[in-house]
């Protein structure tokens, strides 16, 4: 049957035609074609199709085609492509943006190919063009094995002329500008933190690092009420930790779930290790323990608590032993070492800066 003005909606793209004809399986043949991403009645921008064949949701295929930004042609020709249709993951034309910016010109930008190379590694190869004579490309490789490690792999080269030609300011500036860069990132992931190696590159030079990524934690400062005229007390764990290879004096503390917020996991934690319940929360901010290496932020929370302690909930395997200290034995272990929980410091300084060990002991 042969068709006229043919407007379709194909995967997430549009496909209009002024003359078509469709076979008996459904398959448009198609001249004089427009495909798009762009929504509107008259497209902003399409790839102009001198001829097309479409078969509806799986691809369509193409002879020669060029871009078309406001109705201008561009000199950017390719003599075949195709389009696939597939909500599966597959390779594809990746569709430009378009705009204006005032030191390099009109501009189209992250336009380019995706190819869905397998299962674990991909490549986006993209590229940029303004009106002032800027262009550049880039390629990004992505790889993934699931529980074992992942990274990616970023080049891209700019090539940027900004201001109006033959003037000293755009001649200063392309003097001083550095138009490569590629930055390497490598994680291994070991299901509780995962290690990542990378590198940043420029012409001024490479910068090398090592990140472990570890969900945060919480520290809490918990002060129980003193009973029958006795002082009040802070709440310790003594525990064994396999990293020092000790048993450790420290404040209650333990990981971030998913979906949690710092105040309710300090919560948590308190409940499960010292049958704690809280009467009044004062949130003493986030503290990076090591932040050279490692993105573990620590939250750090004082909680005033009621004087009724409930059963522990203890994980399975988890030893320790709930330890209950004056102000005066708190400080002297703090002074001797024997305390050796950073995020713990960090803890009561602040809540001595803020006037609540004062306050509440």
């Amino acid at each position: 049957a042969f068709i006229t003005n043919v407007y379709t909606e194909q995967g997430e793209g549009f496909m209009i035609s002024q003359d078509g004809k469709r076979d008996s399986v459904g398959t448009m043949y198609v001249q004089k074609a427009k495909y798009t991403t762009c929504n509107a009645k008259h497209p902003h921008f399409y790839m102009a199709l001198t001829r097309a064949k479409v078969r509806p949701g799986e691809d369509v295929v193409f002879g020669p085609a060029y871009l078309v930004v406001e109705d201008v042609p561009l000199p950017l020709a390719i003599p075949y492509g195709f389009f696939p249709f597939s909500s599966s993951y597959s390779s594809g034309f990746i569709m430009p943006t378009y705009g204006d910016e005032t030191t390099r010109g009109f501009y189209l930008r992250d336009g380019g190919y995706y190819f869905a190379i397998n299962d674990h590694v991909d490549l986006k190869v993209l590229g940029e063009l303004y009106t002032k004579g800027s262009w550049g490309l880039s390629g990004q490789s992505t790889y993934k094995r699931r529980y074992r490690y992942s990274g990616n792999v970023f080049v891209s080269y700019q090539n940027t002329k900004e201001g109006e030609k033959n003037m000293p300011q755009r001649d200063l500036f392309e003097a001083h500008f550095e138009p490569y860069e590629y930055r390497v990132d490598h994680t291994v992931d070991c299901r509780r933190y995962q290690i990542e190696y990378g590198s940043l590159v420029t012409p001024a030079g490479e910068t090398p690092y090592t990140i472990a990524r570890m969900r945060s934690f919480v520290c809490v400062l918990a002060v129980v009420p003193g009973t029958d005229g006795d002082e009040p007390r802070v709440a310790l764990v003594l525990q064994y930790r396999y990293a020092p290879d000790c048993w450790q004096l420290e404040l209650p503390a333990g990981g971030i779930e998913a979906g949690e917020t710092p105040l309710e996991a300090a919560e948590r934690e308190l409940r499960e290790e010292c049958g704690l319940v809280p009467d009044e929360v004062v949130d003493l901010g986030v503290v990076w323990p090591s932040a050279g290496s490692l993105d573990e932020g620590a939250y750090l929370v004082a909680m005033r608590c009621k004087a009724e302690r409930l059963p522990l909930e203890l994980d399975p395997g988890e030893q320790l032993e709930v330890l209950f200290a004056t102000r005066s034995e708190l400080e002297e272990v703090l002074a001797n070492g024997r305390f050796g929980q950073a995020a713990g410091y960090v803890a009561w300084m602040r809540a001595q800066a803020r006037g609540l060990i004062d306050a509440w002991l």
